[in-house]
């Protein structure tokens, strides 16, 4: 049997290790300092319930100009996404001119009508379509928005939000962009089968503990399941137009890249106006070089900026829809866009 000064000397050893594991396994780099543009706590009524959202408005936001809401993810806040995404989307939304809105979810969860989900806001089929449509109302009476140039962004579950969006907001907003979200299976989605074609871009990581790329159980860690989702591909697809034609590029200078060292972006596109972008050996991240998710989520790629593709995406759908006003329905899937995200992804991506 040990002396107790040997047992002593090992459970402080033990202490010590778990201590370092957990330093590694959260660890994250210092985000930079977060973008100072003041944000309002705004409240609106949405049938008997009392529901939040912070609004992000430029001091010279002309009338007529873009709106962007972003959704968070499972469990999260609006103040949680802004620090994801250290304050890109309102450092881009003072530069460009367009308004933001960061919702709050019930319990921090969205009812996106997965039958996997047991949050309040699923239980409660809490009227989250009820509320998107009431925030584009304020925002249109309040700064004059362009409700035709209307978008949507979300994060895990907030993707899943844009999700149901795209089939039941179909023309009420103009174009979506998911990250870390595959679509729900036919078995554990009522709007699951259905097939609207509407823009969208996804952000998808092959190394993702909870989404996984090539669609099967949504599990957090092994945890628990939240039911059946299509591979990241099968859902870019599930959006674009019937007989859209299919292209795929590799990053510039992806074949020389050590993979396992650093992950690298494939670029998929079906059409002008649906694209995937897979993070090969990414993880449950935002892609993004001045925040880093804790390393149990996986990789954080540093040089993709998904804040910054998001939005040169949307700016490209508009400026099609400026060019051709009188077209109400998906963009033509043979032009051109204005979008940084016609040209190759960029190069090698490093992981955090």
């Amino acid at each position: 049997m040990p002396s107790p000064l040997v047992a002593s000397f090992a459970l402080v050893a033990l202490a010590l290790a778990i201590a370092a594991a957990r330093v590694f396994v959260m660890r994250r780099r210092a985000p930079a300092p977060p973008y100072n543009v003041p944000a309002r706590r705004e409240t609106l009524r949405v049938g008997a319930r009392e529901r939040e959202f912070l609004a992000i408005t430029p001091p010279s936001l002309p009338a007529g100009s873009p709106l962007l809401i972003v959704f968070h993810g499972g469990s999260g806040s609006p103040e949680q996404i802004r620090k994801q995404t250290a304050q890109a989307f309102d450092e881009l939304a003072d530069a460009d001119s367009f308004a933001v809105a960061y919702p709050q979810g019930i319990g921090g969860n969205w009812n996106t009508c997965q039958k996997g989900r047991r949050n309040a806001a699923t239980r409660q089929d809490v009227d989250d379509v009820g509320f998107v449509r009431e925030i584009i109302a304020w925002f249109a009476s309040r700064h004059e928005i362009d409700r035709g140039r209307v978008f949507a962004v979300g994060f895990s579950n907030g993707g899943h939000l844009c999700f149901r969006l795209a089939l039941e907001m179909t023309d009420e907003i103009a174009g979506f962009a998911t990250i870390a979200a595959n679509r729900p299976g036919a078995a554990d989605c009522r709007f699951a089968a259905r097939h609207v074609a509407v823009p969208m871009l996804l952000v998808n990581g092959t190394a993702d503990p909870i989404n996984p790329y090539a669609g099967g159980d949504l599990s957090p860690f092994g945890l628990r399941s939240l039911g059946p989702v299509q591979s990241a591909e099968d859902t870019a697809r599930s959006f674009a137009p019937a007989g859209a034609l299919y292209r795929r590029s590799q990053a510039q200078g992806a074949a020389d890249a050590d993979a396992s060292a650093a992950p690298h972006v494939t670029r998929h596109a079906w059409g002008g106006h649906n694209l995937l972008l897979t993070i090969h050996g990414g993880g449950h991240t935002i892609p993004q070089p001045r925040y880093a998710f804790p390393r149990l989520f996986g990789r954080t790629c540093t040089t993709l900026d998904a804040p910054l593709e998001i939005v040169r995406f949307f700016q490209g759908l508009a400026a099609q829809r400026t060019a051709r006003p009188e077209n109400t329905g998906h963009p033509e899937t043979t032009a051109s866009t204005e979008s940084r995200l016609a040209e190759p992804a960029p190069a090698t991506a490093q992981s955090g």
